[in-house]
Formats: structure tokens, C-alpha cells, sequence
């Protein structure tokens, strides 16, 4: 039986595909965006399940496609997709989630880079555990990007945030997962 989380979890996705396609499109006047695309993977720290299930997660792999949209002077709308790979109750689990949030880019001409502190809200799955049916999760993050300057078209990004599942459940339990943290590192196109 399909569940609301997965449902959330279908829509955000359709809804971030159409909107990377047009990171780098042009508008409607015909002048070219000044959007970006990337890609970041890197490690996600211990995390505790807490409420009607107590459980603890080892250090475990994640990954981020993700689009930002121009939304003012330094502002994004950023779009990202999330693969979390954990191990929980002694088995390997796939989080997936898909976010959206808000970024503000400070330019350190001087070091050609960028200083982004951001913020995201998303809607995570955790696949079955087990004898565990999956889990909904509402999340957020806090985090801080750097982005280094290779050429007009492409910089470094290293990553460092703060990850919190404040409520979730799979219709028969209720739990918390976090907080963790996550160091990620990647490419981001313009």
C-alpha cells in the first residue's frame, strides 16, 4: 500500500526535476540565468532514534544533486535531492530525501570564493529495517557551503551540516533521528 510519505516523496521529486532543467535555461527575455547545479558526496555522522524505538545509526555515506535558483542580490532557492546510506538495527538502509531551502552567497573577491550559510526543510524515507516497516521523516538542515572558484563555469564546494529528523513515524511508532552531521564535498556547474 503506498503511504503519504511516499507520495511527498514522488511529487518533490518530479517538482525538483523540472526545475533543474531550467537552472541554465534562458528566460523569457532570452538573457541566460545565473543558476548553478552540482553534486556533493561525502559522510554522515552517528545518529540516535529516539521515541517509541531506541536505536543508534553508525557513520554512514551521503549524496546531494542539487539546483540553485537566483532569488535577489546573494539569494538562492535551492532544490536538492538526498541519499542518505546508513546502517540502523544491523542492516544497510537507504534515506532518501528531497529538500528545499534557502541560501544567502558572501563573495570573498580577495580568495575568489564564496562563503553560503543556508537552511532546508525536506521530507525523508527510511526503507524497512528489518522487521521494522519504513519511516517518514519531516528534517532540516543547517549548513555552510564554501565554494571555490576552478573557472567561470565550475568551483569546488565543501559542505559542513547540521542534520535533524524531529518527527517521524511508519504508522505505528513514532521517533526522532538526530542530530548528525555531515562533511560533504563536490562540483557545482554554472
Amino acid at each position: 500500500m503506498i503511504r503519504f510519505g511516499q507520495i511527498v516523496c514522488v511529487i518533490l521529486t518530479v517538482v525538483l526535476i523540472g526545475l533543474s532543467g531550467s537552472v541554465s535555461a534562458q528566460n523569457l527575455v532570452g538573457r541566460v540565468t545565473s543558476g548553478r547545479f552540482g553534486i556533493k558526496a561525502g559522510l554522515i555522522s552517528r545518529m540516535n532514534m529516539r521515541g517509541d524505538l531506541k536505536l543508534q545509526s553508525e557513520i554512514g555515506s551521503s549524496a546531494q544533486v542539487f539546483a540553485d535558483f537566483p532569488k535577489g542580490k546573494g539569494f538562492y532557492f535551492a532544490a536538492a535531492f538526498d541519499f542518505h546510506y546508513i546502517e540502523i538495527n544491523r542492516s544497510n538502509q537507504i534515506m532518501i530525501e528531497p529538500n528545499i531551502g534557502l541560501k544567502r552567497a558572501f563573495h570573498l573577491k580577495r580568495a575568489d570564493m564564496q562563503l553560503i550559510p543556508a537552511m532546508s526543510i525536506g521530507f525523508a524515507y527510511l526503507a524497512d529495517m528489518g522487521d521494522l516497516p519504513s519511516f517518514n521523516f519531516l528534517t532540516y538542515k543547517l549548513l555552510v557551503e564554501v565554494h571555490f572558484k576552478i573557472d567561470a563555469r565550475k568551483s569546488w564546494v565543501g559542505e559542513l551540516a547540521l542534520f535533524n529528523a524531529p518527527t517521524g513515524n511508519n504508522g505505528s511508532l513514532d521517533v526522532s533521528l538526530g542530530p548528525g552531521l555531515m562533511l560533504r564535498w563536490g562540483l557545482v556547474f554554472r
